[in-house]
């Protein structure tokens, strides 16, 4: 079971790093089993000295059990002691070292704040580093650092929010005392300074900086409090079957689209299909088509189907038209693609956002005056690619400058000095759907899931998830469409859970 030490330590100018204080559970049989060398005050200064043998000591009241505490047997009162030095030379050790790290080459933003670190070997630490105001000391300021220990690296990370927001407090209390002692002495103590040249005090415990006699004992109380309801914080539940082992990509998809087979409006094959037949297996490659539309092109395209826009793709051939519209279909995640490769008609976008249709089919004219699609008229002259033609028709504007970064990683890979395979190249960007899928996920739980939100959160939200340009926030929205009803359902019943416990 998990035990855990909050201890005060502080960087003393003459002997460095020094554990001062330190609460833990411990037993009856424990209780008296002391390293008397270690509280031996005869190597310790002032500012070194906190508490002398037996220290303080509290108990639960009778019948009242702790969770996670595993020291004493069942139906015993647990015992919170508070000492300068834990009692295991084993755990002394490995305070001691975290003390060391926590006051030395462990640093935070601004030298005050939260800071994590540990190994398996010597336990982990969440530490909070922070400065007392001390009018004679070098730099009229003194070291500090709490530190809450424990051989369980993911209690501490689930308990960060619980740890800091207490070890702040704390911090917050001593200051306030602290800088109405600094303010009382610093006076006298700078002009005394400039006058006889005085050197700085070496050893001021902290009762005299805070002006507590007591304050050992109110740090006892606030460290009991904080090792026994560390446990009652959060409550440990078993994970439901259906929170584990699920793919990204199966549980973002729409389940109808999951089931039913693409969609293909059959017409009868036309005269030059066959012409063309023998390259074609080669256009599904993301690489080949890139070079067949040339940049700007392929670029327009990607654009318009990753934020949901029609793309329209006509031609004579309907095996080249087919094998371009699923290349596209490859850039959106399953829920998002309703495409029909070929047509002898054309389907509005909510049938089909993604079309392929022969070359005498006409774009009705509220088409053509929206901004909400492309069209690609593809075509080639018999088995010669040279003669691929392409002309785009759209009246959105990519704005070139600020492309999507899934697509501009795609074209990285297109144009790497290392030639992919296709299938290095296809799970390379099945890891970035995966990626934006993840994102997707953040930002449904977000809206959805944590009551109203201001416009200025969903924009924060969106920066978050890696959305920054008016084109990725675009494209974010409309893969929140691919989210499949079981994961919202999913979703449902997990805040339901964790509203319960």
């Amino acid at each position: 079971m998990t035990s855990v030490k909050v201890i005060l330590c502080h960087f003393c100018e003459t002997h460095g790093p020094r554990v001062l204080f330190c609460t833990e559970t411990t037993s009856k049989n424990q209780l008296n089993m002391v390293s008397h060398s270690r509280n031996a005050g005869g190597d310790l200064c002032h500012a070194c000295r906190s508490v002398t043998h037996p220290g303080f000591v509290s108990y639960t009241e009778q019948g009242q059990e702790d969770k996670g505490q595993d020291v004493t047997p069942a139906g015993q009162p647990v015992i919170y002691k508070s000492s300068q030095f834990p009692d295991s030379d084993d755990d002394f050790s490995h305070v001691r070292q975290a003390c060391v790290r926590s006051l030395s080459n462990e640093v935070c933003i601004g030298r005050e704040g939260s800071i994590f670190f540990g190994d398996n070997k010597n336990g982990y630490t969440f530490c909070f580093t922070f400065y007392l105001r001390d009018s004679k000391a070098r730099g009229l300021q003194r070291f500090y650092s709490l530190l809450a220990w424990t051989r369980d690296r993911y209690f501490l990370v689930n308990y960060w929010s619980f740890f800091e927001d207490n070890f702040r407090s704390i911090v917050s209390q001593l200051k306030q005392h602290a800088s109405k002692v600094f303010e009382s002495e610093e006076k006298d103590t700078v002009a005394l300074r400039f006058q006889r040249g005085i050197a700085p005090s070496r050893s001021r415990s902290l009762t005299v900086l805070v002006n507590l006699p007591d304050v050992f004992e109110r740090l006892h109380k606030q460290f009991t409090w904080i090792v026994r309801n560390a446990f009652n914080y959060y409550e440990e539940v078993e994970v439901p079957q259906w929170l584990t082992n699920f793919n990204v990509e199966e549980e973002c998809i729409s389940e109808k689209c999951h089931n039913e087979e693409d969609a293909e409006i059959e017409v009868p094959p036309e005269n030059n299909e066959k012409s063309i037949a023998p390259e074609l297996s080669q256009l599904m490659r993301f690489r080949d088509v890139y070079k067949l539309l040339t940049r700007d092109s392929f670029i327009t395209a990607g654009v318009h189907t990753l934020i949901g826009n029609q793309v329209i793709l006509r031609g004579s051939n309907r095996r080249l038209v087919s094998a371009l519209v699923n290349t596209f279909s490859n850039l959106l995640p399953v829920g998002c693609c309703r495409k029909i490769p070929y047509s002898s008609q054309y389907c509005e976008a909510f049938d089909a956002n993604l079309l392929g249709i022969g070359q005498s089919v006409n774009v009705p004219q509220h088409v053509m005056d929206s901004d909400l699609f492309v069209l690609l008229d593809v075509s080639c002259e018999q088995l010669d690619l040279s003669t691929f033609k392409c002309v785009v028709t759209s009246n959105f504007n990519v704005d070139k400058s600020a492309l999507p970064k899934i697509l501009l990683d795609l074209e990285k890979a297109i144009n790497s000095d290392k030639i992919l395979s296709e299938p290095e190249m296809m799970a390379f960007y099945a890891s970035l759907k995966d990626e934006w899928l993840s994102n997707a996920q953040t930002l449904y739980q977000f809206l959805k899931m944590s009551g109203p939100k201001t416009s200025s959160s969903i924009e924060l939200c969106l920066k978050t998830v890696g959305a920054e340009t008016e084109v990725e926030k675009m494209m974010i929205r409309f893969w929140l469409n691919g989210l499949s009803g079981k994961f919202k359902k999913r979703q449902l019943a997990l805040r339901k859970l964790l509203s319960t416990v």
